[in-house]
Order: structure tokens, then sequence, then C-alpha cells
């Protein structure tokens, strides 16, 4: 038999109950882009991180983003100046998305992004 007795089918129950919710939990506090390409979680939001060229520091602190990161990806996109960038976003999984201001058109795109003005369109 695989076990010797009812504790220890307990205790196999209660440490994997426990571990898992830990798990859940430091996967939660440790935001988003730990993920990455997982989708373990559904993420319902995308996030506006640059807004019309301005960084949004309580954005990046509540996603536990560094400016940094964001620099990082709008340097990716060619771009050298975060004041001709549209938007960045940080997408459902995980990945940040770079929208410069020349590209943006009239923003339907953009449609659903928390923080993120109205579309003109």
């Amino acid at each position: 038999m695989w076990f010797d007795s009812w504790a220890d089918i307990l205790r196999v129950i209660i440490v994997g109950a426990v571990s898992y919710a830990t798990l859940v939990g430091v996967l939660r506090l440790s935001g988003k882009r730990t993920l990455g390409q997982l989708n373990a979680f559904d993420f319902v939001v995308t996030v506006v991180l640059v807004v019309d060229g301005r960084v949004q520091e309580d954005e990046l602190r509540r996603n536990r983003l560094t400016e940094s990161e964001v620099l990082q990806a709008v340097r990716g996109s060619g771009s050298g100046d975060v004041s001709s960038i549209a938007a960045v976003v940080l997408e459902t999984n995980g990945k940040l998305s770079v929208v410069p201001s020349s590209k943006l058109g009239v923003g339907s795109a953009m449609s659903g992004i928390a923080g993120y003005p109205a579309s003109s369109a």
C-alpha cells in the first residue's frame, strides 16, 4: 500500500492544498509579467503605463514594473523619446506594447484599456 495510515493521507492533502494556495498567492503578488506567456490566470484588464508621453507612476507601482522596463520597451520599438509615444500598454499576456503618436490614428485599438482616455472615434 502507498500509505501506512490515514494520517499520512490527510497530511498529503493538507500540504498539497497549502502549497497550492501559497503558489497562487506568490504569483498574484509578483505581478503579471511573472507569468509571461504561461497564461495560468486570466488577466482581464490591460493597463496603460504611458499615456501621451507621460509615464504613469501609479500604474507602474501597482503592476510591479520599473520605469527602466518601460523605457527598454520604448527603445526596442525604435523610439528614443518617450514624449513621441502615445501609449505603452501592459497586455494580458505580460508583454509591453508601444504605440507611437504617429501611428495612434483615432485610437480605436485603445478601447477597454484601463486609464486611457476615450477614443475620438
